[in-house]
């Protein structure tokens, strides 16, 4: 549910007419210091609301808890300013108003701002387009699976794989070594190996025929009206698990790092039976008791993709 912007308002103008009259106002900036550095209202103060020692910033730059504080985030649109509000009034602060518009609406009215100019790109998804390949320190799979009475987890690496992306679209390959199969939860050495090895074992994945998990990448439709940090993208590919290739569609968050990688999150729930992947199911055995698995398999994917080298 959305918040409710309650925090008194006050016009540009109005606030314009306080500083040049020299009166006890404070104007603290809850933006990142970054974007404080470049671009704010002459003589503000930094007090980023999104970081934890904010209450600590606040003291300093203020006089007072009845000192006149203005706050002011990016525009209207956005409630850094109203988060920030509701913070001083729980700490103590008893005129607290929000600058209408924000800074975006100072500026609309033509006054003036300081700093370097240089503004930190904007938050959402760029796309370079390039041939990525795989970081796999930095990729892994981490997986559940249940039955009635507990569950395991567990992780895969993703070894290699390649991503092109170009003209607007991008398809790829990724493999995952079934070598690279751990389990999290059991703290007993013995029991964790022998769930692995059950795991491996022709039971589940049979290893010993087909030793990687491999996921193709078809297609990636983008998300319309997608915001930063929420999901991107459609992904459309196929999944080949003991030697079975089926469709296996995923929602997926692509974001960039500073680096010029991507970084890219997905998870989902399929059911393993599709790929026959059938022990201890019940649509397919009777009087399993506790050999009884449940079908569905969640995964969350992390993956970082840098620049392929030649």
């Amino acid at each position: 549910m959305a918040m409710v912007t309650t925090a008194e308002r006050v016009a540009p103008e109005d606030l314009q007419r306080w500083l040049e009259n020299g009166e006890d106002v404070v104007c603290l900036d809850v933006l990142l210091p970054d974007v404080f550095d470049a671009r704010r209202i002459a003589g503000a103060r930094s007090a980023c609301v999104y970081e934890v020692e904010f209450p600590e910033h606040v003291q300093v730059a203020t006089t007072g808890f009845d000192q006149r504080i203005v706050l002011y985030g990016e525009d209207e649109h956005t409630l850094g300013a109203d988060v920030a509000a509701e913070k001083l009034g729980r700490m103590g602060y008893s005129d607290v108003r929000v600058l209408a518009g924000g800074i975006a609406g100072w500026l609309k009215r033509g006054f003036p701002v300081e700093g370097t100019g240089l503004l930190p790109p904007e938050d959402g998804l760029r796309f370079v387009e390039g041939v990525f390949a795989v970081d796999a320190e930095q990729s892994r799979i981490e997986w559940v699976g249940r039955n009635a009475g507990k569950r395991h987890t567990g992780t895969l690496q993703v070894s290699r794989g390649r991503l092109d992306v170009r003209d607007g679209g991008m398809h790829g390959e990724f493999v995952v070594p079934l070598s690279t199969l751990r389990n999290t939860d059991l703290e007993d050495d013995s029991l964790r190996r022998l769930l692995v090895a059950h795991l491996l074992s022709d039971d589940f994945f049979f290893a010993e025929a087909y030793s990687e998990v491999r996921y193709s990448l078809d297609a990636a439709v983008p998300l319309h009206g997608a915001m930063p940090g929420t999901a991107t993208h459609d992904v459309r590919g196929h999944l080949e698990v003991r030697g079975q290739r089926h469709p296996l569609a995923l929602r997926a968050t692509f974001a960039n790092l500073p680096d010029g990688a991507y970084a890219v999150e997905a998870h989902c729930d399929f059911d393993r039976t599709a790929w026959g992947v059938l022990y201890g199911s019940g649509r397919f055995f009777k009087y399993l008791g506790y050999h009884l698995v449940y079908d569905i398999v969640s995964v969350q994917l992390r993956m970082v993709l840098r620049p392929a080298t030649a």
